[in-house]
């Protein structure tokens, strides 16, 4: 995990170098030839806020309609009288949950829920007038100009108003430890 942040770090920085946003000091001269340039927006986000969204979404590509799907798999199988189908399709809504609440109240990786939106994000760039996008920062300068879009980031998802409403309250509270997630406790 640390070697990632460090290479991901770096690679930030390397862009940001070759973008010129960060313009280094040239040695010889004594002084700086670094010129004021406006600040980098970045747009940073919750993604417990994005993941709440996902699971709350009415999308065909969301969690609500895999649990339907499953759901309709499940009575087809107790039909047809497949009780091995019937036990492995019972094992997925648990696993399901557990990784969704992992994601919503821990801030477990949302990899899965990203590439649902991959191609929104210039978008939603766009429409955040940032350059970058990035679920943490570590370490930011002053010349860099931190934007909060989580709320841009779950537009993709369409939450209503009561989905937007319980998104602002769970980013407004700290993330909880998975292991008091457990449901075995």
């Amino acid at each position: 995990m640390k070697k990632e942040t460090i290479l991901i770090c770096c690679s930030i920085a390397m862009l940001l170098t070759a973008m010129g946003f960060i313009i280094p000091t040239t040695q010889g001269s004594g002084a700086a030839t670094q010129e004021k340039t406006e600040a980098l927006r970045v747009g940073t986000f919750d993604s417990r806020g994005v993941a709440l969204a996902y699971g709350r979404s009415a999308r065909p590509d969301c969690l609500l309609a895999k649990v339907a799907e499953l759901r309709k798999e499940h009575e087809q199988a107790r039909k047809e009288g497949n009780e091995d189908r019937m036990k492995e399709l019972e094992m997925e809504p648990p696993a399901l949950q557990e990784q969704i609440h992992k994601q919503v109240f821990s801030g477990a990786p949302i990899d899965d829920i990203l590439a649902l939106i991959k191609d929104d994000l210039p978008k939603v760039a766009e429409a955040a007038n940032v350059k970058l996008i990035v679920s943490g920062v570590l370490h930011s300068g002053s010349d860099v100009k931190l934007v909060d879009i989580t709320q841009e980031m779950c537009a993709p998802f369409e939450p209503d108003d009561e989905t937007q409403k319980m998104i602002k309250q769970i980013i407004a509270m700290p993330p909880v430890a998975e292991s008091e997630l457990s449901h075995d406790r």
